[in-house]
């Protein structure tokens, strides 16, 4: 079950990932039954994520002020990589 508005949906590696309105960043398996939550890095709203093939736990996030941050360890922390808001 989803709660709250998704505000974008991809999959990292073998799981489904989304991020809600709220700020939350969830990973589930393919079911959507094994789930884990954890906050966004910051107050902005996400409007793209994806992953690194290659790598799945190799993160990106896309604000809607144009900043990219990035996350080497599957979500549990993340740094700004790109700064290209106003």
């Amino acid at each position: 079950m989803v709660d709250g508005d998704v505000r974008c949906i991809d999959r990292i590696g073998q799981q489904i990932a989304y991020v809600t309105a709220d700020g939350t960043i969830t990973l589930c398996d393919e079911t959507l039954t094994d789930c884990t939550s954890s906050p966004t890095p910051l107050s902005d709203i996400v409007v793209q994520m994806t992953s690194e093939m290659a790598d799945p736990n190799v993160m990106y996030l896309l604000t809607d002020q144009s900043q990219v941050f990035l996350s080497e360890d599957g979500g549990e922390t993340w740094e700004l990589l790109i700064d290209g808001g106003p």
